[in-house]
């Protein structure tokens, strides 16, 4: 009975989020159809250039950094299968590990403003209405390339990174040398936090210029939802 009620929670949970973030965003669309043409045009061109002016900067870092662990796990799997020395090769299984974990969350989670504009522009502008539902999911994009990268001073990150490394070394230390052991963590760990500091930052600029220039109204308002535990339950919390 416990886990279907979990069940039922999360179900509920899930539905009740995916519902008030399209009445968000059917509410967006609505507030902006209300702006006159030449407004819509201006936010418009505004958002469209900088989502491009910050393409190139996310595309050289995300494929970047691909590459790079890429290549650890090339050079790791490489030299570990024509390494004759065990302690040797337990490093280099460490590093290609390692790379593969790294490139997978590359892969998995890019970054979105490596895309600019190019997901706006399957999107009409015919009518009023039309350019107004461009620019409330032109204005979501600006907001999660600024939400993802803020990302770089999450704890989590750098949690992790760190958390990887020392496993890692752990394992070295384990089954190979001790200067190994430690040359991979204090390695892998500035590998990791440069990777992670070095993520372009313009669209936190360009949203925050977005928000002085167009709506100074609503640049200090946020909403944020959670859901919290309750006995035999969940509840579901929404602040303005």
């Amino acid at each position: 009975m416990t886990r279907k009620r979990i069940l039922a929670g999360g179900i509920a949970a899930a539905l009740v989020l995916f519902t008030v973030s399209s009445a968000f965003a059917q509410t967006d669309s609505n507030r902006l159809a209300t702006l006159d043409d030449a407004e819509l045009t201006s936010r418009l061109e505004f958002i469209e250039t900088r989502l491009d002016g910050a393409q190139t900067a996310a595309q050289w870092w995300q494929w970047g950094w691909t590459t790079v662990y890429a290549g650890g796990v090339v050079s790791g799997t490489a030299n570990a299968i024509m390494e004759d020395d065990a302690s040797n090769r337990v490093n280099d299984i460490v590093t290609a590990a390692k790379g593969v974990i790294g490139t997978t969350r590359y892969l998995l989670a890019p970054l979105p403003a490596r895309l600019g504009s190019s997901e706006l522009a399957s999107m009409p502008m015919g009518t009023r209405e039309q350019k107004a539902a461009r620019l409330a999911e032109a204005e979501r994009l600006l907001r999660t390339n600024a939400h993802k990268a803020e990302s770089r001073w999450d704890w989590r990150r750098h949690f992790f990174n760190a958390a990887l490394n020392l496993v890692g070394g752990a394992f070295i230390l384990g089954f190979g040398e001790d200067t190994d052991a430690l040359v991979s963590v204090l390695l892998g760990v500035t590998v990791g936090e440069i990777s992670i500091l070095s993520m372009p930052q313009a669209p936190v600029g360009d949203l925050a210029e977005y928000e002085r220039t167009f709506t100074p109204h609503l640049a200090s308002a946020e909403r944020n939802w959670r859901i919290v535990a309750r006995p035999g339950g969940a509840e579901f919390q929404l602040t303005f």
